[in-house]
């Protein structure tokens, strides 16, 4: 995953919530103004370190994480040797064991779920498969080396300091805000995962501006979602994220010194060695592929994270998350 230079393109989603988590996270989009603040984007000035950044509107921000560093990890998902383009959870997934040292590929991610009734399988269209549940995704990470646990009802600073302290997170946004398609009516709920790699906050107030996502659905890395943004995609749909419960080596800031580091050396689950599977391509990012629109089929798994139909219901699970409509 080395020589790849992200590029925008589509979607099709994958990811669905997790049984009774515990503490969440957010995400954000791309702006031009950054919008008046939400309540919760406040912290104490000067605490956390960070490099200072220009966001897209021109504005100057001190930034944590490691969103320039992390993009190399992102690329349009659907890339995979079974035809699923509904996994945006599993490519977020793989994005994070990239993060920590782990050069698995999409294909690899993709067939180890697909083995182990980590993903939904169970649609005629191979191109709507591959959603998961937040509990598929901690499940996967936790297999290959990286536990993981999943939280719901975070907030912007709870996102904040995940990020500050390092660990990976994947969160669960209402794709129609974060791609700002009105048309595409997810009825308020996740029904999309990315990964959130940095924020961004007003170098003299403390204030959150926004964050910094890698994006499969778009093909975006490093985008920039303003906290107005994030609000209404992650924390108005229930704040759902997946944290990892260690640091990625190097992405803790100086202010948390006694956060857990990654494991050491991390194990692999059997079957999920890169290039192990049909069609894998370890240590290099794959690039896009997609182009079509994957349509959403909830399915008969009520956890799984269908393809991208315009007002896909989740059904009777408030876990379970639809799909999202990949942009035009």
């Amino acid at each position: 995953m080395s020589d790849y230079t992200p590029t925008p393109t589509d979607l099709g989603p994958g990811m669905s919530p997790v049984d009774q988590p515990t503490q969440p996270t957010d995400v954000p989009q791309q702006p031009t103004d950054v919008p008046q603040q939400p309540t919760d984007a406040s912290t104490q000035p000067g605490d956390v370190p960070g490099q200072l950044m220009v966001l897209p509107d021109g504005t100057e921000a001190v930034v944590t994480g490691d969103p320039i560093g992390d993009a190399q990890y992102n690329h349009q998902q659907g890339d995979n040797s079974l035809g699923y383009q509904s996994d945006c959870g599993l490519v977020s997934c793989t994005d994070v064991l990239n993060q920590f040292g782990i050069p698995a590929s999409e294909n690899d991610v993709v067939n180890f779920a697909a083995q182990n009734g980590l993903c939904d399988t169970s649609n005629s269209d191979p191109s709507q498969d591959g959603g998961t549940t937040m509990t598929d995704q901690v499940t996967v990470l936790s297999d290959a080396g990286v536990p993981a646990h999943a939280e719901s009802g975070n907030t912007l600073n709870g996102l904040a300091s995940e990020i500050d302290a390092g660990h990976g997170v994947i969160v669960g946004v209402d794709s129609s805000i974060l791609w700002n398609q009105p048309q595409d009516t997810s009825n308020g709920a996740p029904d999309h995962a990315i990964t959130a790699t940095g924020v961004a906050r007003d170098p003299n107030s403390g204030q959150i501006l926004g964050f910094y996502v890698n994006d499969s659905g778009d093909g975006n890395s490093a985008k920039f979602v303003d906290a107005a943004t994030m609000q209404q995609a992650w924390i108005n749909a229930g704040g759902n994220d997946v944290v990892t419960d260690g640091t990625v080596p190097g992405h803790a800031s100086p202010s948390d010194p006694s956060q857990p580091s990654a494991p050491s050396q991390p194990s692999t689950p059997s079957g999920y060695a890169p290039g192990s599977n049909p069609g894998s391509n370890p240590g290099s990012n794959p690039g896009s592929n997609p182009g079509s629109n994957p349509g959403s089929n909830p399915g008969s798994d009520p956890n799984a994270n269908p393809g991208s139909t315009p007002g896909s219901n989740p059904g009777s699970d408030p876990n379970a998350y639809p799909s999202a409509t990949i942009p035009q």
